[in-house]
């Protein structure tokens, strides 16, 4: 039976939603994170296709999965991460994140600087399978940044630490479009071995042309669409959806001219949550917020269902091998972030909102 690959997507969606709301759901009063559970459900769901349980019971489900699991990366990219980027920026505390905007450059450039070259190192030389130094290095900068949804989404729940979320939050934010520059640089060199190498004057030079031009063209679409709402009053569907079009334009006219994308988004996000928010009609306000918030949800939600499935999909899960390697990367990531926090924490101390060991300890985890 042959399906429309339309039709598979908007099942797919559909099926996500549900199984979202169900998942969230069932973990209220329980600490299990929701995107972890996604994760695993979306594991299940690509065992299940594997095994040919789904092709002999329900087709429909088989084809979507297995859809799912060639979908093209950059769509992920290009449909998700400005939707992310854009909704963790503007929730920012702007005024808490310029003092503290000193500690969150030091995590996010030369902290994951450190992380990327130790967890190269460590590739090269622990694992068995013979990388060159650009893919070691590539793989390093894709593995190091920060993720802290779950954590952030706990310290929420748990605590009124507003700093210290700000402060993990912005770090991630940062380190995500530090982390995929540098991942981009090493990728072009993994693709084009003969025309780069790993000259490190080279590799700054890049690094500060895509940062900039990314800053440079976030603040331009920024400005023009907080101008063109400075011009309309109390018309949320105007004003809603100039922060959509400015973010995703913003995205993709950077990572079209090799600039970095996320650094474009967080720029316009954190334009929109400062000077902006004197320019949102005050009844559109909260609104706007609610609107981003739930579309962050969604995104979520499909992302760590698609991420489970594709791993089911694609990965050899009997390898004890790779089982191994996991293990031994995931201790040593750990080791290797806490490093990095040590290391700098004599600059952390006495800047911004400075630091210390209980502070230390959350920004490790």
């Amino acid at each position: 039976m042959h399906f429309e690959t339309g039709i598979l997507v908007l099942v797919f969606v559909v099926l996500s939603l549900v199984i979202g709301a169900l998942t969230r759901d069932a973990l209220k009063n329980t600490p299990i994170p929701y995107s972890v559970a996604l994760l695993v459900i979306g594991l299940g769901f690509g065992l299940l296709q594997r095994s040919g349980f789904l092709t002999e019971n329900i087709p429909l489900l088989d084809h979507t999965v297995l859809m799912v699991a060639d979908i093209n990366p950059h769509l992920i990219l290009f449909l998700f991460l400005p939707i992310l980027i854009f909704e963790s920026a503007f929730a920012l505390e702007v005024h808490l994140f310029r003092r503290i905007f000193s500690q969150i450059a030091i995590l996010a450039v030369p902290g994951l600087m450190v992380c990327t070259a130790i967890t190269a190192v460590l590739v090269k030389y622990a694992f068995p399978w013979d990388w060159s130094w650009p893919l070691c290095f590539m793989f390093g900068a894709l593995i190091s940044a920060t993720d802290p949804v779950a954590v952030v989404a706990l310290l929420k729940e748990l605590s009124s630490r507003k700093r210290l979320e700000t402060l993990i939050e912005g770090e991630s934010l940062f380190n995500d479009g530090t982390a995929i520059v540098f991942f981009m640089l090493f990728f072009g060199m993994v693709v084009s071995p003969g025309e780069a190498s790993l000259n490190p004057l080279v590799v700054s030079l890049d690094f500060l042309r895509v940062v900039l031009l990314g800053t440079f063209i976030g603040v331009v679409f920024g400005m023009v669409a907080i101008t063109w709402i400075g011009r309309v009053f109390n018309d949320p569907m105007i004003e809603i959806t100039l922060t959509i079009a400015g973010s995703f334009l913003a995205f993709m006219v950077a990572e079209s001219v090799h600039a970095s994308g996320v650094v474009a988004v967080v720029v316009i996000a954190l334009l929109f949550a400062s000077i902006g928010r004197t320019k949102v009609s005050p009844e559109v306000a909260g609104f706007l917020h609610h609107f981003w918030e739930m579309m962050a949800h969604i995104a979520n939600t499909i992302i760590f269902l698609l991420v489970g499935t594709l791993i089911a999909g694609r990965v050899q899960l009997d390898n004890m091998e790779m089982w191994v390697a996991l293990g031994i990367l995931y201790v040593s990531l750990q080791l290797i972030r806490a490093f990095s926090v040590v290391l700098f924490m004599p600059f952390l101390k006495r800047i911004g909102i400075g630091i210390n060991r209980q502070i230390a300890t959350v920004l490790v985890w």
